[in-house]
Formats: structure tokens, sequence, C-alpha cells
């Protein structure tokens, strides 16, 4: 085992130093998180719009319907599927 001894105020410097980039952290997944709740997954799309998910698949593959993939996971805006509805969808 070994151990480091230093000065009480570097290590005070250490932890707080410590704590800002915590809290950076922090902050930077929270946004993250704020700004993806504006969004719509997979499952709420194929809900909203009635089809399944290859259905889906191919409107994403198609260029119909823009999305974004954050971390492997799909996404869309609402204002997007609200113009695919007002251009594709008969009332």
């Amino acid at each position: 085992m070994e151990f480091i001894i230093m000065d009480g105020a570097l290590f005070d410097l250490l932890i707080e130093k410590l704590n800002n980039l915590a809290d950076k952290a922090s902050k930077i997944h929270s946004g993250k998180d704020a700004i993806l709740e504006k969004w719509i997954d997979n499952q709420e799309v194929c809900e909203i719009l009635g089809i399944s998910k290859r259905t889906l698949q191919t409107l994403r593959d198609t260029g119909k319907l823009p999305f974004t993939m954050i971390e492997h996971k799909v996404y869309y805006r609402p204002k997007d599927v609200e113009a695919f509805i007002n251009k594709h969808i008969k009332k």
C-alpha cells in the first residue's frame, strides 16, 4: 500500500476542482436530457402515425421523415412528424 502526503490547502484545491468537474458533467447531462424531452422516439411516432416499426424504418430510409440518431437511438422532431402528417396522410 502506498500513502501520499499533501498539504491541506492542496487537498482542498483538488477537492474543489473535482467538484467543479462533477458540476460541469451534471450540467451537460441534464442539458442533453432537456433537449431530448422535446423530441419523439420510435414508439411514440409509430403510435401517432398508426404504423409499424418496419414502416417507420422505410419512411426514414426513403427520406420522407427526417430523424436524428443519438447513441444508437432514433429521435424525431414533433414539427417534422406534424409536417409528414399534413403532407402524406389524407384527412
